[in-house]
């Protein structure tokens, strides 16, 4: 990838999308036999994957364009649950961000619940980019943008912000969860908490019309 990323011409936007640790889990036949199997059919084509990472990002470093670009790394949902807690529907999604920029002082972590869509208007920020444009995410560099995470789970919205867990089925609310008091989803607080409930449908009323407005543009 690194060396097709080399032949592109600049500046570029190019994306690859990797399977190898989805079931059903196959490492390339010259790497077979290299990684410890572990106990799940997952474990080794995640070392594989990491092997083909540093790989990647040891031989972008010798190319002319790396110091100019921003790399960000994500995936699409969360794996087969090994530990218990990523089995709920908090977890089912949960899945690293990563913004690395090797020439450019990026540097934090924070915990925030946030979404893919919230990829476009973040990389339009980094760029700089002042021209108007649409989108349905948020500005991750700009801290006083809302932070949360919208996904659809057995019929029903699910929304996080913060520590809360709300479920829309589109017509009321389902259940509120306290998350960090309640990891495994269990007590639905949504009568204790009326005012929290309000002000998340709220948001997530106005998430969704400004997505229907832009799939009608």
């Amino acid at each position: 990838m690194a060396e097709k990323l080399d032949e592109c011409k600049k500046p570029f936007l190019s994306t690859v999308f990797t399977l190898s640790s989805h079931n059903p889990y196959v490492v390339p036949k010259e790497y077979q036999g290299k990684f410890p199997k572990g106990s799940n059919g997952i474990h080794e084509t995640m070392l594989y994957t990491d092997y083909a990472l540093r790989q990647f990002f040891k031989t972008a470093a010798s190319k002319a364009w790396y110091q100019n670009t921003l790399f960000v790394i994500t995936a699409d949902h969360a794996i087969t649950p090994w530990h218990k807690k990523y089995a709920t529907s908090a977890n089912a999604f949960a899945i690293p961000l990563l913004f690395y920029a090797p020439g450019r002082n990026l540097k934090g972590k924070r915990e925030e619940r946030v979404q893919q869509i919230d990829v476009f208007p973040t990389v339009l920020s980094y760029l700089n980019y002042e021209e108007k444009f649409r989108s349905a995410g948020n500005n991750l560099l700009d801290p006083h943008s809302p932070k949360f995470a919208v996904s659809i789970v057995n019929q029903c919205y699910q929304m996080i912000q913060g520590d809360y867990l709300l479920l829309y089925d589109g017509k009321k609310c389902k259940a509120l969860y306290q998350i960090e008091a309640d990891p495994y989803q269990k007590h639905d607080i949504k009568n204790l908490n009326p005012k929290v409930v309000g002000d998340m449908l709220s948001l997530l009323h106005a998430h969704l019309r400004l997505i229907n407005q832009n799939n009608k543009s």
